[in-house]
């Protein structure tokens, strides 16, 4: 029975190691269409500024809500923010291909201590151990769930 199995086993694996397929499945993701812009450059982070030239709108994640929105979350770095400048800005649409999508502002930054930042947030240090230190957002759908 072991030597069946094995034998089994080394046929299978030279079968697949041995072939001499030369068409390649490999499925290759393409552009369809022109790009097309979904935020301002700048979004609106007041009390706080953008503190170094370059636009600092990185690290997003984009998902369909369930009220059929689709949701635009990205890093917000580069800032006059406390700490390590950064937190998370959304953005929201009816229509994925919509270009400009409606600026919803700040979704979560991680507050100040001891006083409040200037959204009035004031930071969980348990959650937070440090102010501004947030980054690359990705958000997914588990058990009818929102994970982010």
């Amino acid at each position: 029975m072991r030597k069946t199995f094995i034998v089994l086993i080394a046929s299978l694996f030279l079968t697949n190691c041995c072939r001499n397929d030369k068409t390649d499945k490999t499925a290759i993701p393409v552009i369809d269409g022109n790009w097309w812009q979904l935020t301002t450059t700048y979004p609106d982070i007041s009390p706080y500024q953008f503190n170094e030239g370059d636009n600092k709108v990185c690290d997003f994640t984009i998902f369909q809500a369930k009220d059929s929105t689709w949701q635009l979350i990205a890093c917000v770095r580069g800032t006059t923010y406390p700490g390590s400048t950064r937190f998370l800005y959304r953005w929201e649409t009816k229509d994925l291909s919509d270009s400009l999508w409606n600026e919803k502002g700040v979704f979560l930054s991680t507050g100040t201590f001891p006083k409040p930042d200037g959204w009035g947030i004031a930071r969980d240090t348990n959650m937070f151990k440090r102010e501004g230190l947030l980054q690359a957002p990705h958000c997914i759908m588990f058990n009818n769930k929102y994970h982010l």
